[in-house]
């Protein structure tokens, strides 16, 4: 069995490459897992514009919810 691990990170500055992990996506054949970190997303968002701190936490939801609903 193969298990994938993927960091989701944000980039806080594109001149340094600064980033802040922000959640992780883990599967294998037989289970899945996606989560992200509302703390470490305050923290992100201070160094974010408006339309990219709206995009980012819409498209984390997104993915969280379509994950959840081929669980169930």
């Amino acid at each position: 069995m193969n298990n994938v691990l993927v960091p989701l990170f944000v980039r806080l500055n594109h001149l340094t490459a600064d980033s802040v992990t922000v959640g992780l996506l883990a599967f294998n054949d037989h289970s899945k897992f996606f989560d992200y970190s509302f703390e470490k997303m305050k923290m992100a968002n201070s160094f974010l514009d408006d339309n990219t701190k709206s995009y980012l936490e819409s498209a984390l939801k997104s993915l969280k919810e379509s994950l959840l609903k081929e669980i169930i």
